[in-house]
């Protein structure tokens, strides 16, 4: 078993580990806190800086990236790290000050943010804001605080960006058709799995002549809450089947390693009696036994993505939500 062995991107010019584009032109660029929040602590600048970013009075710009959780809450936060420290590294690489505020707050209380935050903001301590990992009542609080923010997915906002679930279950289809799959399965979480995203997998799938039964789309109502239980439950219900499908597609990450332990548990034999497209994050390898493909995600491309809401709208540009494309990578088990 192994980590992360001979990766090969498929059907693209990019090797494996490089970051994915995103929608628009490259992404440029934090001091300060609050009592109700802990600061993240700052690492040193580079000694050259990419795209030096100042404003007219030729002071740089200040910008607070925000993390609404505490990271120890459940194993979704790894990503949310991820990313929290990706976007101060490239505000260190673009010389813009960061000021990291991890919110401390009970849940309960996070239905809007901080009145210490929302003065500041207000009273222009800082250019723009930046949010991860969120309720979705912060919006309003945003808007009046008239500065400029980008969220991490907020299905309301011009200013957000999301990876392309759509896209990602496309490239999924597609390789499963293309590795001689007919028939293709699905284990989804409830909140992706909606009315209009089934009736698109019914649409892609019908053009990819692949069969997608009624009962092969397992959904998840506990995804969030134990992630890896619900994968190895629903893969256990699958093959528990009479019939099944040749091909299966598993998302998030979180479920893909309790699928990939009941995998092991049924012996079924991968990729003879079973083709997998599995996703996970670049950042967070997952160990398998057995040929894989993923669909991957970056960190990378999204923080970009939030740098670009931000400097747009700080040089009075229009803004409009940003998707994040997936890819596929091939893992050549038969390496050591």
């Amino acid at each position: 078993m192994r980590i992360k062995s001979n990766s090969k991107a498929v059907k693209s010019g990019k090797q494996a580990g490089q970051p994915l584009p995103i929608q628009g032109k490259s992404a440029p660029g934090f001091g300060g806190g609050s009592p109700e929040f802990h600061s993240a602590p700052a690492k040193s600048q580079p000694k050259e800086a990419q795209d030096l970013i100042y404003k007219p009075d030729g002071k740089p710009l200040r910008i607070v990236i925000y993390m609404g959780a505490d990271p120890s809450a459940d194993a979704h936060n790894v990503f949310y790290l991820n990313l929290f420290w990706k976007i101060m590294l490239l505000c260190r690489e673009r010389k813009i000050e960061c000021e990291p505020l991890i919110d401390s707050r009970p849940i309960y209380r996070q239905t809007e943010i901080s009145p210490d935050l929302a003065n500041a903001l207000k009273n222009g301590a800082y250019d723009g804001l930046i949010l991860t990992m969120i309720s979705m009542h912060h919006e309003r609080a945003l808007k009046s605080c008239h500065v400029p923010f980008a969220v991490q997915t907020l299905d309301k906002s011009d200013s957000s960006v999301e990876y392309d679930h759509r896209q990602m279950i496309r490239i999924a289809l597609r390789r499963l058709a293309d590795l001689g799959c007919q028939s293709v399965g699905l284990i989804l979480p409830e909140d992706l799995a909606d009315a209009s995203m089934l009736d698109y997998i019914k649409s892609i799938s019908s053009r990819l002549s692949l069969n997608v039964e009624y009962e092969w789309m397992l959904i998840s109502r506990q995804a969030r809450q134990a992630p890896e239980e619900e994968g190895h439950k629903l893969f256990h219900a699958l093959w528990s089947l009479k019939k099944r499908p040749q091909g299966l597609i598993v998302w998030p990450d979180l479920m893909v390693r309790g699928v990939i332990t009941a995998i092991i548990e049924r012996r079924v034999l991968v990729p003879r009696d079973l083709k997998l497209v599995l996703h996970r994050n670049a950042e967070s390898p997952i160990m398998e036994p057995f040929p894989v493909d993923w669909a991957e995600s970056s960190v990378g491309p999204m923080a970009e993505g939030l740098l670009l809401q931000i400097m747009k709208q700080i040089n009075g540009e229009s803004t409009k939500r940003i998707k994040i494309p997936f890819r596929i990578v091939s893992e050549d088990a038969s390496s050591d």
